[in-house]
């Protein structure tokens, strides 16, 4: 069970450094410009509507023009999820007290 642990581990280190880096780089760059325009943590107190109308723009925007000179909306729109998801599982460990799962 432990081999496989490891296993699971390490493929998912690889796939964020090798194989997922440059989106998550992109990702990082939205969420380092992010920083210079919003307040600190700003993200963390939007409703969850907001977020998902924000990752609904920027989805039917990147829809108009399939294609690398349009990244960025798909880029904004990956990391509004990301920052969504971890708003929920922040709320779920403060409401409970128990470990994200």
């Amino acid at each position: 069970m432990e081999n496989k642990i490891i296993e699971r581990q390490n493929y998912m280190l690889k796939a964020f450094r090798e194989t997922f880096a440059p989106a998550f780089d992109c990702i990082l760059n939205v969420i380092a410009d992010g920083r210079e325009k919003y307040k600190k943590d700003d993200w963390e107190t939007r409703s969850i509507n907001h977020h998902l109308e924000h990752i609904k723009a920027h989805i039917n925007n990147f829809d108009k023009k399939r294609d690398i000179s349009n990244l960025e909306d798909l880029t904004h729109a990956a990391t509004r999820c990301i920052m969504l998801s971890q708003a929920i599982l922040n709320k779920h460990k403060n409401d409970n007290n128990k470990p994200r799962p």
